[in-house]
């Protein structure tokens, strides 16, 4: 035995003389059971309050980011789709407002023939329709991004005429400005 084990053994009767009451035994097991059932998670305090918030709160956020990934895969995404709508609504209306002004210009020339505006008239009609068709399969169509860009193509593309066409004018206002000039 060791020297401990020893001086326990003399001087026990002097350690259970002086041994705690039965209700200090009763508070110190109440208090365990109760640290016992907080461990286990049938306690209710602040700090099992708080796992369960957060846990409530990481399902709630991986649920909405699940139901809006689904909506985005499936096209069914309203905030995007009117987003894209107003977008391309501004654009239509620029690109239009960019004809309209270059067309009036067109027309406002001096020199120029009937017959050639009739004749760039006509190309320009031509993509009018084709937009007009365009944009009715635009109302009708579920996905609007190919039909969209072939709208805009056909703006840019008569503008592209538009300029072109001006620019055949002023060719024109030059050469008969040097004819007009004799030496």
């Amino acid at each position: 035995m060791d020297n401990l084990e020893k001086y326990f053994k003399k001087h026990r009767q002097a350690f259970e003389k002086d041994a705690p009451e039965d209700e200090v035994w009763q508070r110190i097991g109440n208090k365990l059971d109760a640290r016992d059932k907080m461990k286990s998670g049938g306690g209710d305090n602040a700090y099992s309050r708080y796992w369960k918030v957060a846990a409530i709160i990481l399902l709630v956020l991986s649920t909405v980011l699940v139901w809006d990934k689904m909506q985005q895969e499936n096209g069914n995404y309203p905030v995007a789709q009117s987003t894209f709508e107003a977008d391309f609504d501004r654009v239509e209306a620029y690109y239009t407002t960019l004809i309209a002004e270059k067309r009036s210009s067109l027309h406002l020339s001096e020199n120029v023939s009937a017959e050639l505006l009739e004749a760039f008239d006509e190309d320009l009609s031509k993509l009018e329709a084709m937009y007009q068709q365009l944009k009715e399969d635009y109302k009708n169509a579920p996905e609007t991004g190919t039909l969209a860009d072939a709208m805009v193509q056909n703006l840019r593309m008569r503008i592209e005429i538009l300029n072109q066409q001006l620019q055949i004018i002023e060719k024109i206002k030059t050469d008969t400005t040097y004819e007009n000039i004799n030496i």
